[in-house]
């Protein structure tokens, strides 16, 4: 897994990359990282809603399909709570999934994430709304988990 860098991994303006390094050194940035297995993009994982207030955040995740069930989206997420919790310092991280997505479930259920609930029409995905599972984990559950 390394930080997702849009001017080395897409074909971008000068202007582009400029306006990406900057966001990069925003305080509030949320982090984008891609994940290469054998030289190849297989993946990506970001934070979002980044709330240093409140020191939450939320993680995003996606792999393509030949890649699943290897763990390796496992793996990466374990090294982003690495990261929230013991580098950004963040106390409480939320996962959402489409509830019918049980390879997306099974990542924050494998590394013992407390399922909150169903939102209820969550997200506006391919003509019609899902629901989303709602997971999270604290700082102080991260440790256990380890």
């Amino acid at each position: 897994m390394r930080q997702w860098l849009p001017w080395v991994d897409a074909t971008l303006t000068v202007a582009d990359c400029r306006e990406n390094l900057e966001k990069l050194q925003e305080p509030n940035a949320n982090p984008e990282f891609t994940l290469v297995f054998h030289d190849q993009i297989v993946g990506r994982l970001g934070f979002h809603e980044v709330d240093h207030t409140n020191r939450s955040a939320s993680i995003g995740y996606w792999l393509t399909a030949e890649h699943q069930g290897h763990g390796l989206m496992t793996q990466a997420v374990q090294a982003a709570l690495n990261h929230a919790f013991n580098t950004l310092n963040l106390h409480r991280i939320v996962i959402k999934a489409g509830v019918d997505n049980q390879s997306s479930r099974a990542v924050p259920e494998r590394l013992g994430f407390h399922f909150e609930g169903i939102a209820r029409d969550a997200e506006w995905l391919h003509d019609q709304f899902i629901d989303f599972a709602v997971y999270s984990m604290l700082s102080c559950e991260f440790s256990l988990a380890e």
